[in-house]
This record gives C-alpha cells, sequence and structure tokens, in this order.
C-alpha cells in the first residue's frame, strides 16, 4: 500500500510549466524540413484552440498528410531536447525535487502529443496523468475516496490528504472538493475575470515561497 501524504503539488503542462511557442517552433522546423507548408497546421491550431479544443500536432498532420505521418513522428523522436520549460518553471521542478515534495503533472489533451511534449521537456520522469477533458476539478472528484485523494498517476498512485492544482483554465477549477486549492497560472497579459476562491499569479516565482 502507498504512504499516504499530506500534500501533493498538481501542475498542468501547457502554458503553465511549458511554453506552447516554442514546442510550435520545433514543429514548423520539421514541418520545412520535409518540405510541407507548416501555415496549414498553424491555421487548425487556431481554430481548434477557438473553440475550446485540445490541439494535436499528430492529429492535424494525420488529417493534412496521412502518407507523411510516420515520417513527421519519426522526426519529433529525433528531438531530443527543447528549450520549452520556463524558466521560472524550471526553478519551481528543481525546487520540488530537491526537497522531496510530492509533485505530478496533470495535462488535457491527446496522449501521444502530451507524452511527446513531456520528452521535449525532460518531465517524462515526473509522474503524470494525460486526461481527455479540461475541467480537471471532475477528475479529483472522481480521485477523492474516504477523504483522501488517489491520484492515478502514469508511473505511480499517489493517496494524498490535499492537493494544489496550477493550471491556466480557469474551467479547470468551477466545482474542487474540499482539500483540493485552486492556482490560476495566467502567463498573458490580459486581464482576466478570476472567481473568488481561486488565486492568480503570473509565474511559478510567486509559489517558491511555499514550498520553502
Amino acid at each position: 500500500m502507498d504512504e499516504i501524504i499530506d500534500h501533493c503539488w498538481l501542475l498542468d503542462l501547457d502554458r503553465t510549466l511549458s511554453s506552447v511557442e516554442v514546442v510550435m517552433e520545433a514543429v514548423q522546423h520539421v514541418c520545412d524540413q520535409m518540405g510541407l507548408d507548416y501555415n496549414l497546421i498553424e491555421e487548425q491550431k487556431k481554430v481548434t484552440e477557438a473553440h475550446g479544443h485540445s490541439f494535436s500536432a499528430p492529429a492535424v498532420f494525420r488529417s493534412l498528410w496521412p502518407e507523411q505521418l510516420d515520417n513527421f513522428c519519426d522526426q519529433l523522436k529525433v528531438i531530443d531536447h527543447l528549450d520549452c520549460i520556463y524558466p521560472d518553471a524550471t526553478i519551481f521542478l528543481q525546487q520540488l525535487s530537491a526537497r522531496k515534495i510530492p509533485h505530478a503533472i496533470i495535462t488535457y489533451g491527446d496522449a501521444l502529443w502530451q507524452e511527446t511534449k513531456l520528452h521535449f521537456g525532460g518531465l517524462e520522469q515526473i509522474p503524470y496523468i494525460v486526461c481527455d477533458i479540461p475541467e480537471k476539478y471532475l477528475l479529483l472528484n472522481q480521485y477523492k475516496h474516504d477523504g483522501l485523494f488517489e491520484i492515478h498517476a502514469q508511473s505511480r498512485v499517489i493517496r494524498t490528504k490535499s492537493v494544489t492544482l496550477v493550471d491556466d483554465k480557469l474551467e479547470a477549477f468551477l466545482h474542487m472538493p474540499e482539500g483540493a486549492h485552486s492556482i490560476y497560472m495566467n502567463r498573458s497579459e490580459k486581464n482576466t475575470v478570476v472567481p473568488r476562491g481561486i488565486r492568480e499569479v503570473k509565474s511559478f516565482t510567486e509559489l517558491l515561497g511555499e514550498i520553502s
């Protein structure tokens, strides 16, 4: 039986830990090498995200150039590392690891694409969950049993009394269960109306004092 811990940080990937722009620059580079029009992918990305859905480069690539999909995925796998993790997120993750503070990544999207991005950022050794909905509070409600959260990550089950979710989507926090804390990561310049009970930060630097 896994030990019961007091608290676990749950960290979103895209626009929270990792820069979407840097990842898409890598996709553009692969397209350029293959002689394919990256602008078609960028257009699909804008449409997908405008409708509130999660963008997946392999899925869009499959719709545009299905005969080239395997080659595209092979070219992505050649990329060992991207500097896609925000500097403040890197420091935060380093401090969590150094202090042996439990944490996991919970990311919304297509599993192949999300796991590829975890690989790009060198994060695949961290316990992670790839979910198919942005409303992560629904998962947290499902994970809670008898006052404990049982977080079913890829590599282990984390049993914890409380969690803190850091995410760039407000819909992640709509109906959080008791014992789950909400931190909205707003790296944009937009002024967003943040509901009561949700804390807003601009970077992980603002959270470093809470893990010392």
